[in-house]
This record gives C-alpha cells, structure tokens and sequence, in this order.
C-alpha cells in the first residue's frame, strides 16, 4: 500500500484527495512490505530523490550492514532507549 500511494495507483491517483508528502517518516517494519524496499523505491524514481525521509529503525536486528548507503540513506542518527545515552552520529 505505500508504494500504491507514492506511484499514485488506484484512488491515490487523485492528487487532490491525495497530496504528497514534503517529508517521510518511514518505519523499516512497515506491515506487508520491508522498509528497505519502499526507500530504495523513492530514491530510483526522480520525483522522489530529494524527498528528505526520516527512517526509525530498531537498534539491534532490522539494519543490514552496508544496506543504508545502497537504499539511498543518509547520516545515522542513534536516540536514547531506557535511559541510556545517545550515540554519536555516523
């Protein structure tokens, strides 16, 4: 279904109803669909490669190594979880 509604397929097609966004907040466990993909899908279209997408992912099993430069990521930005401090950017 994202990717319905970013390619404008079925009633998404109605632009009107159905705005794009100037800004993505993608969860790299998106139900029925991987995360990975929808971003790569974004960055292989020219409409979309210089739409800024925010990626939350779960420290600890979703990100590949050496899958963020591929799909078209940026800098890496790690928040506190159970108190602990933040790590440094990447």
């Amino acid at each position: 279904m994202p990717l319905d509604f970013f390619g404008g397929r079925g009633i998404y097609g109605n632009r009107a109803d159905y705005p794009l966004p100037t800004h993505v907040l993608l969860d790299l466990k998106v139900p029925k669909v991987n995360g990975l993909e929808i971003l790569e899908w974004l960055r292989h279209h020219d409409s979309f490669q210089r739409l800024p997408v925010m990626v939350f992912v779960l420290i600890g099993g979703t990100r590949r190594p050496g899958s963020r430069p591929a799909s078209g990521g940026g800098r890496l930005f790690h928040e506190a979880v159970e108190g602990r401090a933040p790590a440094r950017p990447s």
